[in-house]
């Protein structure tokens, strides 16, 4: 059958296959087997909405004990609105707190614009446990449970309570374990704490690698900046501020600003064009209409990058390593930026897999290099194509879908080009990792182009070399 609101005739058959299991009495082992088989059905989404609620109410009617932990586990994985709906109005009505660590998992990826407290998962977990969100997140952190799960908690009670109340909650928390430790470390002074579990682990790394005295003089630095510049602290700023002089650092967020500006401003520029209409990564890339948005450890960031594209031999060894990426149809290239003699250097690791031209799978080294570095970098060569193809300069199309033609390069010009610059995944995957991203491109004749992404989604275009 088929139409709007119709169950298929395979549902049917399914549907009559539960009915008739329901109604049937089983054997231990028939019993257990149907209950593994049942919780299956709940947590995949390759079963139909209709399969999956009437599986969840077998399972609440018939497997009491096992209920809360089965339908729990599966909303995180269940984006399907009638079947999330039903997962948890079921939850609601078992009032087993085993189901709220899930829960939690769910609330962490949520709409981060609206409170946790007001979502419909947060509303569950709050009416389950019988308390205040932010009561039942700070319970969550507590030792003994998975590390998913607390640091879901912990980036949720960010959200609810604000950072500034969350890291005075933990700051004040009883120790007893690493993972507590590790918070307290980041929340007191430093008022810091982290959202997710990349950024957990960055504050694990830093703490285990920074000696007392790094410690303390971030914590200087910080307080100086947070009165100057109303600085908020970024775990991953942490290596930026240890290895600059106190000479970089004696520089305004208004001065730094104005270098860019002018800089930036004697530059011709590249954009590429958005996904689609209203996607995140349709997105300005100019630096003054977004000088605001940017923290004074984006404007150093940008400052030392420009002062390393300045230099012939830089400019042409990224030159280099577009070529590189050119002439390699298997991954893309990237790295680590750090520093050297206070200036930039683009360090080269090996991708973990080669999957396509159009991706850089991270290894191990660099994952855990990176705790510590001002900034990852890879490279957008584009494909390659065949001779009988049209320049790429000829296929591109304006936001309004009719073909856009290259313009010519005078100062400030600004013009497009297929893959110049950040796109979808790498705008999201620099959302979730917490460290900037510098991405080098290819343009049609060769030249390079260079973004700078921050992990707030803010793009700037530093300009065509």
């Amino acid at each position: 059958m088929s139409g709007v609101g119709k169950v298929s005739e395979a549902d049917r058959r399914r549907l009559a296959v539960l009915e008739e299991l329901r109604a049937r009495e089983l054997d231990p082992n028939q019993y257990a087997r149907l209950g593994e088989l049942l919780a299956g059905i709940v947590l995949s989404p390759a079963h139909s909405p209709d399969i999956r609620r009437r599986a969840v109410r077998l399972v609440v009617e018939r497997y009491s004990a096992e209920a809360p932990v089965w339908l729990g586990r599966a909303v995180p994985q269940t984006h399907e609105p009638e079947v999330r709906e039903a997962l948890l109005a079921h939850l609601r009505a078992l009032a087993d707190r085993r189901s709220v660590p899930w829960l939690i998992l769910a609330l962490a990826e949520a709409d981060p614009r609206v409170l946790p407290s007001d979502t419909p998962v947060g509303t569950a977990v709050q009416d389950i446990a019988g308390q205040p969100l932010e009561q039942v997140l700070l319970s969550q952190t507590e030792p003994g449970g998975d590390l998913d799960a607390r640091i879901a908690a912990l980036g949720c009670l960010r959200r609810q309570a604000g950072a500034d109340r969350a890291a005075a909650l933990l700051r004040v928390r009883p120790g007893g374990d690493e993972f507590l430790e590790t918070v307290r470390f980041w929340a007191d002074g430093l008022g810091y704490v982290p959202a997710n579990r990349p950024r957990w682990l960055m504050c694990h790394a830093q703490r285990l690698q920074l000696s007392r005295s790094d410690r303390e003089r971030l914590g200087q630095r910080v307080q100086m900046l947070a009165g100057r510049e109303v600085y908020r602290f970024s775990v991953g700023d942490s290596y930026l501020l240890l290895n600059l002089t106190d000479q970089h650092l004696s520089q305004t967020g208004g001065e730094l600003a104005e270098r860019l500006a002018d800089r930036l401003a004697s530059l011709s520029h590249t954009q590429r064009p958005p996904s689609y209409a209203g996607a995140p990564d349709d997105c300005r890339e100019d630096f003054t209409g977004q000088r605001r948005l940017l923290s004074y450890a984006d404007l150093l960031r940008m400052c030392l990058l420009l002062e390393h594209l300045a230099e012939p031999d830089n400019r042409s060894a990224l030159r280099g390593r577009l070529a590189e990426d050119w002439a390699d149809p298997t991954s893309e290239i990237g790295g680590l930026c750090f520093l050297e003699d206070r200036t930039v250097t683009f360090k080269l690791y090996a991708p973990a897999q080669r999957v396509g031209d159009h991706r850089y799978v991270e290894s191990a080294a660099l994952i855990a290099d990176a705790c510590l570095c001002v900034a990852r970098w890879h490279c957008h060569a584009g494909a390659r194509r065949s001779e009988d193809e049209p320049p790429e300069g000829r296929r591109l199309m304006d936001r309004q879908g009719r073909p856009a033609g290259r313009r010519d390069r005078t100062s400030g010009a600004w013009q497009a080009a297929p893959r110049a610059g950040p796109g979808l995944d790498d705008l999201s995957y620099v959302a979730y990792v917490g460290t900037p991203l510098v991405v080098l491109s290819r343009l049609n004749d060769n030249q390079l182009n260079v973004d700078y992404v921050n992990p707030e989604g803010i793009v700037v275009d530093l300009g065509n070399y």
